[in-house]
């Protein structure tokens, strides 16, 4: 990712097989992104990664939508201290 990141710069494309996927590599253009999903944001899930998953028994995440306002606040407030 780095290297891609020095040809490419921040934020570029990237194939994964069959998906198309945006990779921002910077945080600061990250926040960015993340702070205009609005207030429940909707994120897919990586196919391979949630089979994987599912597979194993293992949740996919904290959840989309609404959901997220009942993870979201703990996982900040672990991460600020951080």
């Amino acid at each position: 990712m780095e290297m891609r990141a020095a040809m490419y710069g921040p934020i570029y494309q990237e194939q994964f097989g069959h998906l198309t996927s945006v990779v921002i590599s910077d945080p600061a253009e990250y926040l960015k992104v993340i702070r205009v999903d609005g207030k429940y944001p909707i994120r897919f899930p990586l196919e391979p990664l949630a089979h994987y998953q599912r597979k194993r028994g293992i949740g996919l995440g904290i959840g989309n939508g609404s959901a997220v306002k009942v993870f979201a606040p703990a996982l900040n407030s672990s991460n600020a201290s951080h």
